[in-house]
């Protein structure tokens, strides 16, 4: 059984995500706990991290492409040509599990100058993959650029915590 990704109705996920895990299709919207200024301080709100998307394992992609296309909200299959559908590559399904099944949050250690370090979280995985990641200290903000294969020239906002 592979990954997939499909794109659905933006603010859907959730619902999109309840429905096929109530038909038994393992389904994931993966969430962080965002920093937020408001109101002069900062505030932690869940938040979608693939805003449109909802990630769902399945063996045979003919077999389930109609069942999971009836779904209110699911728009298409990415990646579909010629009714082939293309799976995520096994590390990227691995981390997507991971995250994919909590609201996470992810610590930064600053080092000298604008350096920084993951200390834990997704931001970590990602640095230890090679990915290449920007931090924006101000905004609390990391840039996380192309974070899966099949999402071209997509840059991948998260959130982190400062830890000294």
């Amino acid at each position: 059984m592979s990954m997939y990704v499909l794109q659905v109705l933006s603010g859907a996920e959730k619902d999109v995500r309840a429905a096929l895990l109530d038909q038994g299709i393992p389904a994931y919207a993966p969430e962080e706990n965002r920093q937020i200024r408001s109101g002069g301080i900062w505030q932690t709100r869940p938040y979608l991290l693939f805003g449109g998307y909802v990630f769902v394992v399945v063996g045979n992609v003919c077999a389930m492409y109609y069942r999971i296309r009836r779904v209110p909200g699911v728009l298409r299959w990415l990646e579909l040509h010629a009714g082939d559908a293309t799976a995520l590559l096994p590390d990227e399904e691995a981390l997507i599990r991971r995250i994919g099944s909590q609201t996470f949050e992810s610590h930064v250690r600053q080092l000298a100058g604008d350096t920084f370090e993951p200390v834990d979280g997704p931001l970590k995985e990602y640095a230890d993959a090679g990915v290449r990641i920007l931090y924006n200290r101000r905004q609390r903000r990391a840039f996380v650029f192309e974070p899966l294969s099949m999402m071209h020239n997509r840059c991948l906002r998260m959130s982190f915590t400062l830890i000294k």
